[in-house]
């Protein structure tokens, strides 16, 4: 969990299945943390809307 509790806008949003790390496929989104200068790939099913 390298990124929980860290906020940050969805930079793109792949809709194909996408190959992680496990070896699974999942639904993904590349999000632009808070205070970092690249995007990062996470689950969509990690991820939790936050409306400003």
């Amino acid at each position: 969990m390298p990124y929980f509790g860290r906020i940050g806008k969805v930079t793109k949003l792949p809709p194909e299945p996408t190959p992680l790390e496990s070896e699974s496929k999942a639904r993904i989104l590349y999000v632009h943390l808070d205070g970092d200068a690249d995007a990062v790939m996470v689950p969509r099913a990690n991820v939790e809307l936050i409306e400003s």
